[in-house]
């Protein structure tokens, strides 16, 4: 590689040793979470006398190299004699339809051999952070991107137009122009069903909570004109019903029964006696 100026080498050394935990081994990175990294590290917003800022236009200066894709031994390059890793550098166009489309990126990683970094993929930057404590960054995150409805509401002015320049201290208090009335609850009467169970007939006030309690059911079931025995339980329970429409209305009726009217009940009693 060519010699570069010490602030560059300084650079291309940041680099190496961001990469050198076991925790980043394996892993290839692209150049935003890189620069981003070294630029966290070297507390670039808490420092007072350095205005720069590591970008992707600096690593690319700093790894300067014609070639698509190239490695630096960490043996030869960054005094780590014992290690035989290598330090990989892959050029790379980036892809996507937004800003930025096409232009040339780079990819760090730092592997065993060559053949090692041209099988991993690119990966986001290692962060040691409990899932579920990033799973509550993120939501409160896209809460507070929501926007914000603001509350604030209008001053009310109480001042009649017809006395609105008068300065008498002695005069009357003012009447609002409008005054509102709430709203008064209406007084609805409680709904009441009708039903069939076990072939007789109830009426019942449905509760305030909309429970219908099968208890409830037997309790407002209408009296019987004749004296319920086991032999008409019986009969009611094996009698089947089924459903007669008179009008907007449909009703079960035992099978064998009809619905008519009652005029033309009336009308049929006449006829029959």
């Amino acid at each position: 590689m060519p010699t570069l100026p010490k602030s560059l080498a300084a650079v291309r050394a940041a680099v190496a040793s961001l990469l050198w935990p076991i925790c980043h081994f394996d892993n290839l990175y692209t150049a935003d979470d890189i620069a981003n990294a070294l630029n966290i590290a070297a507390d670039v917003d808490g420092c007072k006398d350095a205005n720069a800022k590591v970008d992707v236009t600096l690593l690319l200066r700093a790894f300067a190299n014609d070639a698509a894709e190239f490695v630096l031994p960490y043996a030869e390059h960054f005094c780590r004699d014992p290690d035989s890793h290598v330090l990989s550098i892959r050029r790379i166009k980036k892809p996507g339809r937004h800003e930025g489309k096409g232009r040339i990126h780079a990819v760090f990683g730092r592997f065993s051999s060559m053949e090692a970094a041209k099988r991993a993929h690119v990966v986001r930057w290692t962060i040691l952070m409990h899932p579920q404590v990033r799973a509550g960054l993120v939501c409160f995150l896209k809460d507070a991107s929501k926007p914000k409805v603001s509350k604030k509401k209008r001053p009310v002015i109480d001042i009649s137009p017809d006395n609105a320049g008068e300065n008498d201290e002695n005069r009357p208090p003012l009447r609002s122009l409008v005054a509102i009335q709430p709203l008064q609850p209406r007084d609805e009467p409680p709904a009441v069903i009708h039903y069939t169970l076990g072939g007789r007939a109830g009426k019942m006030t449905v509760p305030s909570n909309g429970l219908l309690l099968v208890k409830k059911l037997r309790q407002n079931l209408e009296p019987l004109t004749y004296t319920d025995t086991d032999i008409t339980k019986r009969k009611r329970d094996n009698k089947r019903f089924r459903i007669a429409v008179f009008g907007s209305v449909s009703v079960w009726v035992p099978t064998g029964s009809s619905l008519v009217a009652s005029n033309h009940l009336s009308r049929l009693e006449e006829d029959s006696a």
